[in-house]
């Protein structure tokens, strides 16, 4: 149970590193006009704030397959679980 329990921790790390990148461009767009430079570049710590939140985000999945091939569970369908995880335990 210990192996399932990192996958799932990956897995959860991986959406939130994806909706916290969602979440920073939204960001970005909105307060477009104190961020921008005059020359309308981004300065350097978005930039890498950017990339890296999206770098992190794909290296999580990667981790996070390793870990599901790590407890065996079967290759869950799109966007769900797999079919041993779908009820919970009594």
């Amino acid at each position: 149970m210990e192996k399932i329990a990192v996958w799932m921790f990956v897995r959860v790390v991986r959406w939130g590193l994806w909706l916290g990148f969602l979440g920073y461009l939204l960001y970005v767009e909105m307060n477009r006009a104190t961020i921008f430079t005059k020359l309308n570049q981004l300065p350097t710590h978005v930039e890498l704030t950017i990339f890296g939140l999206a770098a992190a985000a794909v290296a999580a999945g990667m981790l996070e397959l390793a870990a599901r091939e790590r407890t065996g569970l079967p290759r869950p369908p799109f966007l769900g679980m797999p079919p041993g995880l779908r009820k919970a335990p009594r």
